[in-house]
């Protein structure tokens, strides 16, 4: 205050001796030297300093102390779910096959033995397992439907896939110094009974093999047994044999799957395997291959919390050097559904106190998660993320006239495409699309009335929005 007066003074002394108006401009610089003192950031920094250091003491390591300044005008902070809210490692608790023969899911496989026990090859020669689809076997989608690398021996990658190929205990070969174009130029010159047309494994960059039965069936503490492998009997057609990996499509978070294309080194066709998620992959599959109790099963194991990951597959008649040369769109399409993975995630201890804490802060805590939705509200229920006697509402993208659809193949680009709200557990309330306020679907079922109504009064109920949704609103609203 002292300093402005002082400069007005100042401006109109110099104004009237005929100081230019540019000079008076400048001299108003100094006030900038006035009021910041010249050892303000050097406080600053001490002060930042002492902060981290009683931060520390707390068990609160901050690697960034310019951070600290901020750290009190956090309002919300969002949480990835696996790997942060839950344990790193997933534990694999099974595999629910689709069988094509009955239309639905058979009983929980937790063995690789129970897997395998029912590979069979057919009158035709053709292999076949529990979900009854020719030349297809669970096992194999297992087995090579991942992008593991070793390293020192040791396959590394994503921990779900690690512990996918463990469960099978198939091990993987990598062939280096293969030059996959230069072999597909050499073959293409050859007839398809030349000695190129049957491919060896020093043909591909990768190649897994099943475990050596003799050395399985002498082991107390595998969870094979050499019945369970032989099954196929002595045919050199055998089901488990070598597979060469043809060709491998990563994992895309926009499209929520992974593919590769393989080729049994004594198969007659050319496999194709894909998984996914669950919702993804039943719009990609043949609906007669979809088993009537899908919608069932997934919901049983999502809303119990449980990671599943949805498998599928199809032949190629065509031989493997020209399925090399196929891009995603042709791979991924077409295929017959051959069941769920189911993956176990549990909490960390420290998982609840910490969003205790956060909460009584009054910090909004958000999951973000690429999960199906109802595992996602399964885990914030857990761990308290989501109150007790909160009702979640989940997103779905449907066409205008049918509020409870499936998105599973609609268009987000569509113009009839409109967003909905469903009861994650089915409970017959919605929520408005526009106002976001609960309504029943069925004005003549009290119950729903009755609790869209209080939940009107109280408020307390939330939405989970899924990714496409997000996409379409973030695109296509204002």
């Amino acid at each position: 205050g002292i300093a402005v007066i002082g400069f007005t003074v100042n401006s109109i002394n110099l104004h009237r001796i005929g100081v230019s108006d540019g000079a008076i401009a400048k001299k108003a610089l100094d006030l900038i030297t006035v009021v910041v003192p010249p050892a303000l950031p050097a406080c600053m920094s001490i002060g930042m300093a002492f902060a981290a250091q009683r931060l520390r003491k707390e068990g609160i390591f901050c690697i960034s102390p310019s951070r600290i300044n901020v750290a009190s005008k956090v309002a919300v902070m969002c949480f990835d779910k696996t790997g942060t809210l839950t344990e790193t490692g997933l534990d694999l608790l099974g595999v629910r096959i689709a069988s094509q023969s009955t239309g639905q899911f058979v009983d929980m496989q937790s063995t690789i033995g129970q897997v395998t026990r029912s590979i069979a090859v057919s009158e035709a020669g053709e292999m076949v397992d529990t979900a009854c689809i020719p030349s297809l076997a669970v096992v194999n989608v297992l087995a090579t439907c991942h992008s593991l690398r070793l390293v020192n021996g040791a396959p590394v990658g994503d921990p779900l896939e690690v512990k996918m190929l463990e469960f099978t205990g198939w091990q993987i070969e990598e062939n280096d110094g293969v030059n996959t174009q230069a072999v597909l130029d050499a073959g293409s010159c050859y007839a398809d009974n030349s000695p190129l047309a049957s491919p060896t494994p020093d043909m591909f960059p990768t190649v897994v093999r099943p475990p050596p039965i003799l050395k399985l069936s002498q082991s107390t503490d595998s969870v094979f047994a050499s019945s369970d492998l032989n099954t196929c009997g002595n045919s050199s057609q055998g089901c488990l044999e070598e597979i060469g990996i043809v060709k491998c499509f990563e994992f895309s978070p926009s499209l929520c799957r992974a593919s590769v294309v393989a080729k049994r080194l004594h198969g007659s066709c050319v496999e194709v395997y894909v998984k996914g998620a669950p919702e993804v992959l039943r719009g990609l599959c043949n609906s007669a291959t979809v088993p009537t109790d899908f919608d069932k099963v997934l919901d049983e194991y999502t809303q119990h919390g449980y990671r599943v990951i949805a498998l599928a597959g199809k032949t190629l008649q065509q031989s493997w050097r020209d399925a090399a040369t196929l891009d995603r769109a042709n791979v991924e399409c077409g295929l017959s559904f051959m069941g769920f993975l189911v993956f176990e995630n549990r909490l960390k201890p420290a998982t609840q106190p910490v969003l205790e804490e956060l909460r009584e802060a009054q910090i909004r805590l958000i999951m973000c998660t690429g999960d199906n939705p109802l595992t996602a509200v399964s885990v914030a229920r857990e761990c308290s993320l989501v109150a007790p006697g909160v009702q979640v509402f989940v997103s779905r993208l449907s066409g205008a006239g049918d509020i409870l659809a499936k998105d599973y193949e609609l268009n987000a680009h569509a113009p009839l495409a409109a967003v909905n709200w469903v009861h994650y557990a089915g409970l017959g309330v919605v929520l408005d699309p526009v106002l976001l306020k609960p309504r029943a679907v069925d004005s003549s079922d009290a119950a729903a009335v009755e609790l869209a109504a209080e939940l009107a009064r109280s408020g307390r109920y939330c939405v989970a929005i899924t990714g496409n949704v997000f996409g379409y609103l973030s695109q296509y609203t204002q």
